[in-house]
């Protein structure tokens, strides 16, 4: 192959890469259903490792202790007809009137102790960060706030979680997450990982859309354990777990 043939083939081949985007992250749009990943490395957009307290689709909590700088945030998503009418601006403050980093739109309040924090989403959404400043720059602030609003996504639908071999989550229940399990609270939660508490019997796992799969099934006096290959569901005994899971085709 001459220098030249090699030369249109390593720009052709870096044009499609371009093309085809560089991000490893979900592209993910507001009004659709939200998919991470969790494994038993923690939860992941993509190939982006999610830092956070809860995640519960429309509301992402970071506390102090793994915030940036011990910083305090609160995400969520938001619909209004111009980012002056955000739900959390209840000052009004005009949109002219806010500062600016990038496509990003942000304000201060209380002494600069608070700062919100605005990214449009497209289709009157908008992804929106409460955060405690107190003592940090905020024009250095909004720069940090604006990768994780960049890197931690919001949806006004459902948040379902991607567990290898099959989805978790429902269009009927409030699905959280962490970096250790999935839950619907009260109900029902998934680990990244096999606990043995009892003797595992054989069973099969009958998922909402009528798919099956061999399983493992233990009880305890509180609990049932559904063992689904290498993940844990935990439930309580009336729960039908049949309702949050969905596997994968080809996946029976």
């Amino acid at each position: 192959m001459s220098k030249r043939v090699l030369s249109l083939t390593i720009l052709s081949v870096f044009v499609l890469v371009c093309l085809l985007g560089c991000t490893t992250q979900n592209e993910v749009k507001p009004s659709e259903a939200l998919v991470l990943r969790l494994d038993n490395t923690g939860l992941y957009n993509g190939d982006t490792k999610l830092l956070l307290t809860r995640h519960s689709g429309r509301n992402i909590i970071i506390s102090e202790d793994i915030g940036p700088n011990g910083c305090y945030m609160d995400i969520t998503v938001d619909q209004a007809k111009d980012i002056t009418n955000i739900t959390v601006n209840t000052q009004k403050i005009l949109e002219e009137n806010m500062d600016q980093f990038k496509d990003m739109y942000y304000y201060t309040e209380f002494l600069g102790t608070k700062m919100t924090c605005v990214l449009p989403l497209g289709n009157e959404y908008y992804s929106v960060c409460q955060a405690a400043v107190d003592g940090q720059s905020t024009a250095y602030m909004a720069q940090v706030i604006y990768d994780y609003l960049q890197d931690y996504p919001v949806t006004d639908n459902v948040l379902k979680i991607d567990c290898g071999t099959f989805l978790f989550g429902s269009e009927w229940y409030t699905t959280y997450a962490d970096s250790e399990r999935a839950y619907i609270e009260d109900l029902c939660q998934v680990f990244p990982h096999e606990i043995m508490e009892g003797a595992p019997e054989p069973c099969t796992v009958t998922d909402s859309k009528g798919m099956s799969k061999s399983a493992k099934v233990f009880s305890t006096a509180a609990y049932v354990y559904y063992i689904i290959d290498g993940y844990t569901i935990q439930c309580v005994p009336s729960f039908n777990i049949s309702d949050v899971i969905a596997f994968y085709e080809g996946e029976e």
